[in-house]
């Protein structure tokens, strides 16, 4: 059965407690993973913002995905476009997602992007946003491929060969990706462009072709064939610096368009006959493999230089030309310079790390050095009985240790004042003992002085 999930910003959504961007319309019977994978796949990046004058000049992403998770594909038709403003004021989009099997694909003969063609079979930016489960499951419209000149490509590029060239980059067995470059002021309904393309191919590879007519980034585990994007998008310039991807450039002048049948059935307006239809590159010519091949190895002598020698034998008997493997030669210029910038490397890794453990070491000694200068400060800070000092320094054991600080250093204190009182009692001693002397000069003095008084007297 076809499911259906619409997936945009709401006030609140058909899950319980979702609100935001989230799911507000989808069929029932709809598993969770194919819900939270529909949900993924809702990305869109406007080219314009929403408050600007071109805002719904906004491209439309037409998309076309193939989907294989079950072991079954499953074919993903999304319509993601942008849709004004939300509840909250903020740019808002809305995500359109049918999911079809095989069965139900092959009633639209014309290819998934005819489906894009057919009106209100997909949600748009005019419908009214409403929580709903369908009930019954959507019902797929039959369609035929286009006919008749590729008009479109002919009003885009002035040439409706382009189309064949389009067709022939997914017709070819290489199926590499192609790139075209459109203007969202410019070039509108894009889906057109797909389905006249897809009409040159056969009615079995229309559904195997992705396509993305807004692309940005391609999600994870899937395959996008032709990818259209605005100049400018990182994808584009990532393929442009590849020589072998195609960029058709809608932008500019394009010259006439070179490829094979599909490319003049663009032009004339005819289709090729599926079964004999043919890439334009189809002169490769047919391999014939080789039957019951022999192969024959020759051990070398040991003497001779190491050199294996094979022949191939066919059935015919026809012998093909020995090849003989000769031993590589070594670069010895390459392994010298290889071994100088490794050593080179050693070595500075070595310096660093001398470096930095020689620096740990100074900053460790640096912070024992000043952790034990604040112990001290503030031990001998808090040392405030200096009357008791003389005594304390006799016995400095006796002491605290939080006022004494370390033992080592009040020890060379009682060893200074030591020595400078032995200085001071020396020099008392001295003092005394010219004091003496001074007295006893004195005495003599006086005594003198006296008995020369007397005579002096007698003799008057």
């Amino acid at each position: 059965m076809a499911f259906e999930l619409v997936y945009t910003s709401a006030p609140s959504g058909i899950k319980l407690g979702s609100s935001g961007f989230c799911t507000v319309a989808c069929t029932r019977g709809l598993s969770a993973v194919l819900l939270q994978k529909l949900e993924g796949l809702s990305a869109y990046k406007p080219c314009f913002p929403h408050y600007g004058a071109n805002a719904w000049d906004n491209p439309v992403a037409c998309v076309h995905y193939l989907l294989n998770d079950t072991g079954t594909t499953q074919h993903i038709l999304s319509r993601i476009c942008f849709n004004g403003v939300d509840h909250t004021q903020r740019s808002n989009k809305l995500a359109s997602h049918i999911v079809l099997n095989e069965e139900e694909a092959k009633t639209a003969q014309g290819g998934p992007a005819s489906l894009f063609l057919r009106p209100s079979l997909f949600k748009d930016e005019k419908w009214n946003i409403q929580l709903e489960h369908y009930d019954t499951p959507l019902t797929i419209p039959p369609t035929a491929a286009v006919e008749g000149k590729c008009s479109a490509w002919q009003e885009a590029t002035g040439d409706a060969g382009w189309a064949g060239v389009l067709a022939e980059s997914f017709h070819g067995p290489s199926r590499n990706n192609v790139y075209i470059v459109f203007d969202p002021l410019k070039h509108k309904k894009l889906e057109r462009l797909v389905d006249e393309a897809l009409s040159l191919l056969a009615p079995d590879e229309r559904w195997q072709v992705a396509f993305n007519t807004y692309f940005v980034t391609l999600p994870p585990g899937l395959t996008c064939h032709w990818r259209f994007c605005i100049e400018g998008e990182a994808a584009l310039t990532t393929a442009r610096r590849s020589p072998n991807t195609l960029v058709i450039d809608l932008t500019k002048p394009l010259p006439e368009a070179k490829g094979g049948e599909l490319v003049e059935c663009a032009r004339l307006g005819t289709r090729p006959t599926w079964s004999q239809a043919q890439p334009a590159s189809n002169d490769t010519p047919e391999r014939i493999p080789l039957q019951k091949e022999k192969l024959v190895v020759r051990v070398p002598d040991s003497k001779a230089k190491k050199q294996t020698t094979w022949t191939r034998k066919h059935s015919s008997g026809e012998t093909e030309t020995p090849i003989q493997n000769k031993p590589r030669k070594g670069k010895p210029g390459r392994a010298v310079a290889m071994f100088a910038v490794f050593l080179l490397l050693l070595a500075g890794l070595c310096g660093g790390v001398t470096w930095y453990l020689k620096y740990q070491q100074r900053e460790r000694a640096l912070r024992i050095a000043r952790l034990h200068c604040v112990k001290i400060q503030s031990q001998l800070a808090d040392f405030t009985d200096l009357a008791n000092l003389p005594k304390a320094l006799e016995n400095p054991e006796s002491l605290s240790p939080i006022k004494t600080g370390p033992i080592s250093i009040l020890k060379n204190m009682q060893k200074s004042i030591r020595e400078n009182l032995e200085q001071v009692q020396q020099l008392q001693k001295q003092l005394q003992d010219d004091w003496s002397a001074l007295q006893k000069v004195g005495a003599d003095t006086e005594k003198t002085s006296i008995s020369q008084l007397e005579a002096s007297l007698a003799k008057a």
